[in-house]
């Protein structure tokens, strides 16, 4: 079971603790840090695929979570730039952007899904558009884990 020994929550930031996980990734145990085995790498090391890893008394915080973003339009600014600054322009300069297949969108989302995740992200409630903009089929995207 993976652990991350000598870190502080926001909650009890003068206590040390030691996080373990399952493989699936749920933590499982938060217990006060009495004593780390040696050889423990930090997390920062390269050589850091062990399982366990030395959090160096650093600050663990919750996942990040995005209430509102419209997925189905990301990476799209270049090719609808607005110069007006209204939403109405905006939405007529969306409209403006050729019809995309359902799967080059998808493959959108997930490159911007990849990198929000990368950066802390876990939580995302988006917004798809089901206009005309994407032809007779809508996208659809199921939430999942990424590895």
């Amino acid at each position: 079971m993976p652990v991350l020994y000598r870190v502080h929550l926001i909650d009890n930031p003068s206590e040390l603790v030691n996080i373990r996980w399952n493989e699936e990734g749920q933590i499982t145990q938060i217990e006060p840090c009495q004593q780390m085995p040696g050889n423990v790498p930090s997390l920062w090391d390269k050589d850091r695929d062990q399982g366990m890893w030395d959090g160096e008394g650093g600050l663990v915080l919750p996942s990040l979570a995005d209430a509102h973003t419209h997925l189905d339009k990301a990476k799209t600014y270049a090719s609808s730039m607005d110069l007006d600054g209204t939403l109405q322009g905006a939405i007529r300069q969306f409209q403006q952007i050729p019809a995309e297949t359902p799967d080059s969108v998808y493959q959108r989302v997930m490159s911007v899904l990849d990198h929000m995740i990368s950066f802390g992200m876990t939580i995302v409630r988006s917004h798809i558009d089901s206009s005309d903009l994407y032809g007779a089929e809508t996208p659809s995207f199921r939430a999942g884990r990424t590895p």
